[in-house]
């Protein structure tokens, strides 16, 4: 899996258009670990069953590289650097949550985006939600707009 590297800057608050609903906190570690925390990893989105009844995605046109750009590039202008880590973050976009979200939701018939941020002993901290109901580059973009504000809460900026 290929890693981006990025540290938190002046991070924006603010919801992006296109996605419609806003983060869900589904798993948020007390105290919050990312205090005074300066860099964080990001892996490549992973991606499960995208195909939707009303509005097929079919895994053959799919630029997953393209929604990695997206959501990295969304988290740069939202102020936030490269660099290396002791977090890291993942997303994974489908149907069905992926196994590191506690009580995920899914099998329904909506997109969601789930973002799990990890300490280097690979153990969740945060596990956030967001159902995709726009286009899924859109998505990744609303997405990670949110995960940086919700880093910019947690590290206390």
């Amino acid at each position: 899996m290929s890693q981006m590297r990025f540290v938190p800057g002046l991070l924006l608050v603010g919801v992006a258009a296109g996605c419609g609903s806003s983060l869900q906190v589904v798993r948020e570690a007390e105290p919050s670990p990312f205090a005074g925390v300066s860099s964080f990893d990001v892996e490549s989105i992973t991606v499960g069953d995208v195909r939707l009844p009303e509005n097929p995605v079919l895994p053959e046109t799919l630029d997953e590289p393209r929604m990695n750009r997206v959501f990295l590039s969304t988290l740069v202008t939202r102020g936030v650097r490269m660099a290396p880590g002791d977090f890291v973050i993942r997303a994974h976009v489908g149907k069905a949550a992926p196994r590191w979200i506690p009580g995920g939701a899914g099998g329904d018939r909506n997109l969601k985006m789930w973002v799990g941020i990890f300490d280097r002993d690979d153990h969740l901290q945060d596990g956030l939600e967001s159902r995709c109901s726009a286009e899924l580059y859109d998505c990744a973009a609303h997405v990670a707009g949110n995960v940086a504000g919700h880093l910019h809460k947690r590290i206390g900026g």
